[in-house]
């Protein structure tokens, strides 16, 4: 399962995002990515069902329709947790 995670402003900086990434990889969620506001970050589906509660493919949570439940470690830090929308090729090939 891929995840977007919105830092909040204050902590759009360097060290706020080694935070995240630090208390995020104790979670079992594994950046792959980051900009200067996000990170985005990959998780599998059990370790998904600890975090969130629920089983991925069973509750109703997208892109779309808003943000996961933050976990207590990141409340400080991060906005939003969302997940990712699926990227479409505009390349038929693919």
């Amino acid at each position: 399962m891929k995840l977007q995670v919105l830092l909040h402003s204050q902590h759009r900086n360097p060290e706020g995002l080694a935070k995240v990434r630090q208390a995020s990889a104790a979670l079992g969620i594994r950046p792959t990515a980051q900009g200067e506001a996000t990170i985005s970050a990959d998780v599998d589906e059990q370790t998904y069902k600890s975090i969130f509660g629920e089983d991925p493919a069973t509750q109703d949570v997208s892109f779309e329709s808003g943000s996961l439940p933050i976990p207590e470690s990141l409340k400080e830090y991060v906005q939003s947790i969302s997940i990712a929308p699926l990227h479409i090729y505009m390349d038929r090939k693919r």
